[in-house]
C-alpha cells in the first residue's frame, strides 16, 4: 500500500484559475469574503499559484508576493514595490501584454492602490472558511498566521483593532501563529477560549467538548460564561471582565505548554481549572498532526477509535457489530478519504469482514475461521 497524497486535478485548477481572472476582470470589485476565498484558493497547493502565474506574471509580482508578507511590513512592502512592478509589467514579454484587456490592468491598479492606503489590512482575511467531508485546507491569514483546517470544519475569522479573533464553529484547525505581542490571537470553540501570541496549537470542537493540543510555545485557556457577564463600572471593584467578541465573562483555567493536550467539558460550567492534562511525545504529536499531510496514522488504537476517526473523512456509515472486535488494536497509515483502501487493509491484514449493506452503509464483523 502506497501512502501518498494525490495530486490535484490539473484541469479543474485551470478552470478555477480562469474563473478567478474573470471575477477580477468584472465590473464589481471582490467582496471581502471573495478576497478571503481567493487567498484560500491560492493556499491550497503550489499548483494553484503556478497556474495563476502562467496566466499572468503580474499577479506573481504583486498579489502573490503580498500574501507572503507579514502584516507588520505589508504596507511598506507594497509601497516599495507597487510602482516598480507596474513598470516591469509594461516592459515585460509582449505575449502578456496581449493576454489581458486594458480593463484588467486598470482594475488591478485600482485594487492595489486601494490596499496601499488601507488602514485595516489585518481585516482582509476576515470571513467564513469551510472544508467539506474528506477535504483539507491550508490558509495564510493577513497577519502571517497559517491556519490548517481539517475535514468537515467551519471557521470564522474576525480580526479587529485589539485582537485576532477566530471562532471554530465546527471541526478542527491547527494554527501556526505569527508572533505579535501587541496583537494577541484568540481562538473560540464552544464555551472555551484559547489565547496565544506566537505559538502553534490545534483546537478540535467535538460536540460540546473542546480538545486542545499545543505543539509549540504556550497558550492560556479560559472558560466563557454568559450567565456571569456583567457590565464593568469604575466604582465596582467586583465587576466581571467582559469578552467583547463572545459577549461572555472569561474565567482563566490555566496554561498549556508545548507537548501538552487536554480535553475540556466546559459547557456545564463546573470546570474551574485545567485537569487531566496529557503529556504527548514528539512521535505521538506527529501522528496526531499527520492529517495535515493527507494521512491518517494509527499506532495501537482500538478499531472503534480508528473507525470513529476515519468516519470524519467519509459519508459512509461504518458499523461494528461485534463488541470484542471493537477492541482490536490497529496500526497503519491511510490516505485521507481513501475509504476503499481502508476496507481492503481491514480484510487482508486484520481478518475483518466488510459487508456492504448499501452505497453508504458498511458493517464490520470478524471473519469466521473454518474448522479443521
Amino acid at each position: 500500500m502506497e501512502n501518498i497524497i494525490e495530486f490535484p486535478d490539473q484541469k479543474v485548477i485551470e478552470q478555477e484559475a480562469v474563473d478567478w481572472i474573470i471575477k477580477l476582470d468584472g465590473d464589481e470589485p471582490l467582496t471581502q469574503q471573495e478576497h478571503s476565498q481567493f487567498k484560500a484558493w491560492l493556499a491550497r497547493s503550489p499548483v494553484h499559484r503556478e497556474e495563476l502565474n502562467n496566466l499572468n506574471e503580474f499577479w506573481q509580482d504583486n498579489i502573490l508576493t503580498e500574501l507572503m508578507v507579514p502584516l507588520a511590513c505589508a504596507a511598506t512592502h507594497r509601497k516599495a514595490t507597487l510602482f516598480s512592478n507596474v513598470k516591469d509589467w509594461f516592459g515585460a514579454n509582449t505575449r502578456l501584454q496581449y493576454a489581458f484587456s486594458a480593463t484588467v490592468i486598470v482594475f488591478t491598479a485600482s485594487l492595489l492602490l486601494s490596499t496601499v492606503f488601507s488602514t485595516n489590512e489585518q481585516f482582509i482575511s476576515n470571513g467564513l472558511y469551510l472544508t467539506g467531508i474528506g477535504k483539507l485546507n491550508h490558509t495564510l491569514l493577513a497577519d502571517g498566521t497559517v491556519m490548517h483546517m481539517n475535514t468537515d470544519s467551519q471557521v470564522e475569522v474576525a480580526f479587529n483593532d485589539n485582537y485576532r479573533n477566530i471562532r471554530i464553529i465546527r471541526g478542527e484547525a491547527h494554527f501556526e501563529v505569527a508572533k505579535n505581542n501587541d496583537y494577541p490571537l484568540r481562538v473560540y470553540a464552544g464555551d472555551g477560549r484559547i489565547e496565544a501570541v506566537g505559538t502553534a496549537f490545534s483546537v478540535y470542537l467535538a460536540d460540546e467538548d473542546v480538545d486542545v493540543l499545543v505543539t509549540e510555545g504556550r497558550v492560556a485557556v479560559a472558560a466563557l460564561s454568559k450567565q456571569e457577564a456583567t457590565v464593568a463600572t469604575a466604582n465596582d471593584a467586583n465587576s466581571t471582565e467582559i469578552d467583547s467578541y463572545s459577549g461572555s465573562s472569561p474565567s482563566v483555567l490555566g496554561t498549556l505548554d508545548a507537548g501538552q493536550q487536554v480535553s475540556l467539558a466546559i459547557s456545564d460550567g463546573s470546570l474551574q481549572q485545567l485537569r487531566n492534562i496529557t503529556q504527548i511525545t514528539e512521535d505521538e504529536m506527529k501522528r496526531r498532526l499527520s492529517w495535515q499531510k493527507g494521512l491518517l496514522t494509527f499506532n495501537g488504537e482500538s478499531l472503534e477509535q480508528v473507525v470513529a476517526e476515519v468516519s470524519r473523512f467519509t459519508t459512509v456509515d461504518i458499523e461494528i457489530i461485534d463488541e470484542k472486535l471493537k477492541q482490536l488494536t490497529i496500526g497503519g497509515r491511510f490516505k485521507v478519504g481513501d475509504i476503499e483502501d481502508f476496507f481492503l487493509v481491514l480484510q487482508t491484514n486484520f481478518a475483518i469482514r466488510v459487508e456492504r449493506l448499501s452505497y453508504n452503509k458498511v458493517r464490520l464483523s470478524p471473519i469466521k475461521q473454518s474448522a479443521n
